[in-house]
């Protein structure tokens, strides 16, 4: 009789860690995740400025747009490459950020930056992904790697000791 009790005691720890566990991981939640992939995607965006393919313009240039002349410095575009992080989606990606306010010069150090211009400067966005945010993704994937494991495991045993666990 004293097995069968303490079976059934046994399997009410295990029932009661498992849903405490479940708790855990169902409040691993969305913000988590973002805050945890833009840390690893910021490796990616500086291999991706780092490119050894990516050739700053001589000197700036200029566009129109009505009356208004726009110049965009030399290494507006590198500087243009950060973590995008999209409103909709738990994950953050890298990419050339677009202008967020007008202003009539762009990429200088302490100014405003605006990539609009990477897809055609490549030939197509596929050019730009081929040619630049994949080497750097390649070049940054471990550095990237390393935070994703540590990170998570942070959050993750955080979430744990509010749900009551002990670690170690």
């Amino acid at each position: 009789m004293s097995n069968v009790n303490t079976q059934r005691d046994l399997n009410r720890q295990i029932d009661a860690v498992m849903r405490n566990l479940n708790k855990v991981l169902v409040d691993y939640s969305r913000k988590d995740r973002k805050k945890i992939t833009r840390k690893a995607a910021q490796k990616v965006a500086v291999a991706a400025r780092r490119n050894p393919g990516f050739k700053d313009s001589k000197r700036p240039h200029t566009r129109k747009d009505g009356e208004r002349v726009i110049t965009y410095t030399p290494g507006n575009l590198r500087r243009s490459l950060k973590v995008l992080s999209l409103r909709k989606s738990a994950d953050a990606y890298v990419g050339p950020q677009f202008a967020k306010k007008k202003s009539d010069k762009y990429g200088g150090v302490g100014q405003p930056v605006d990539g609009y211009y990477a897809a055609m400067l490549y030939g197509s966005a596929a050019a730009f992904q081929s040619r630049v945010l994949i080497p750097a993704l390649r070049r940054g994937k471990a550095a990237a790697e390393k935070i994703l494991i540590k990170e998570t495991e942070k959050a993750i045993t955080a979430r744990g000791l509010r749900a009551g666990f002990k670690t170690r």
